[in-house]
């Protein structure tokens, strides 16, 4: 059986993107024939650096992203994508600040699916949403958002998202 790669970028390594990160971390520790899904975290940023994964750096994300973070742009994230040829994107905005909200756009166009803990939307008007909806439906991808209220809770609610999200994409293969 092959194991599907999952190419999680993680936007946000607060309390709720570093727990994320630690739980991903932790699936891998199990053997790889055991697992469906092989989550990965090639690009990690906070609101101003990127971390962008190299095949000779080991994972030790927070040692990596302080010595090899860089400042970044959206754009770079997706030529370090389409460069790399990562396929199976999922975009987890845990930050709590608009700077991110009108990316989501460009990563929905270029072949990402967004998952959202982002406080900030529920205080955007509707026509966001409608352009949301209307973004989802012509380029075929998932979004959502979860309730941040429960901190403690949402990394695990993260990772059966993102599981969730994997799993239709499976299915959208076999069909």
């Amino acid at each position: 059986m092959s194991v599907k790669k999952i190419n999680i970028i993680l936007f946000g390594i607060e309390t709720v993107g570093s727990s994320l990160i630690n739980q991903i971390l932790a699936s891998q520790k199990a053997p790889l024939e055991n697992r469906k899904f092989e989550l990965r975290l090639p690009i990690i940023t906070n609101s101003t650096v990127a971390f962008f994964e190299k095949p000779t750096v080991k994972n030790a994300w927070e040692a990596n992203f302080i010595q090899f973070a860089i400042p970044f742009k959206v754009e770079d994230i997706i030529s370090f994508v389409q460069e790399n040829e990562l396929e199976n994107l999922i975009a987890v905005d845990t930050t709590e600040t608009d700077d991110l909200l009108s990316e989501y756009f460009e990563l929905l166009q270029n072949d990402f699916d967004v998952i959202s803990t982002n406080p900030v939307i529920e205080k955007l008007p509707a026509d966001f949403n409608a352009s949301i909806n209307a973004s989802l439906k012509k380029f075929g991808k998932e979004f959502f958002f979860i309730n941040p209220i429960k901190k403690e809770a949402v990394s695990e609610t993260l990772l059966k998202k993102i599981i969730q999200i994997a799993e239709k994409q499976d299915l959208k293969l076999a069909v």
